[in-house]
C-alpha cells in the first residue's frame, strides 16, 4: 500500500512541475511582431537594368516556293535585315 501512495505523489509532483514549466515559459515569450518600413511616396524618375542571355526563335516560318523552274540573280537583303511585306 505504502508504494501505490508514494507513486500516486510522485506522479501528482512530476505532472505539477510539468504544468509549472509549460505555463512559466508559454506565458513569458513575446509575440514575434513583423517590422513595418514606411516612406512617403515620391514622383520622380525610375531606372530599372536589366539583363539577361538566351536565345530567339521564329514563332513561325514559311517557304517559299515557286511555280516555275527560274533561277534568282541576285537578292537585294542582307543578313539580320529587317525586311517587311508588301501589298
Amino acid at each position: 500500500m505504502k508504494k501505490w501512495i508514494m507513486s500516486v505523489c510522485i506522479l501528482v509532483v512530476l505532472a505539477a512541475g510539468g504544468g509549472w514549466v509549460y505555463f512559466h515559459f508559454k506565458h513569458d515569450q513575446n509575440p514575434v511582431m513583423a517590422a513595418n518600413a514606411t516612406t512617403t511616396v515620391k514622383q520622380g524618375e525610375l531606372n530599372v537594368e536589366i539583363s539577361g542571355s538566351g536565345s530567339v526563335a521564329s514563332a513561325s516560318s514559311k517557304d517559299v516556293k515557286t511555280s516555275s523552274m527560274d533561277e534568282v540573280n541576285e537578292v537585294l537583303v542582307s543578313k539580320n535585315d529587317t525586311v517587311k511585306k508588301r501589298g
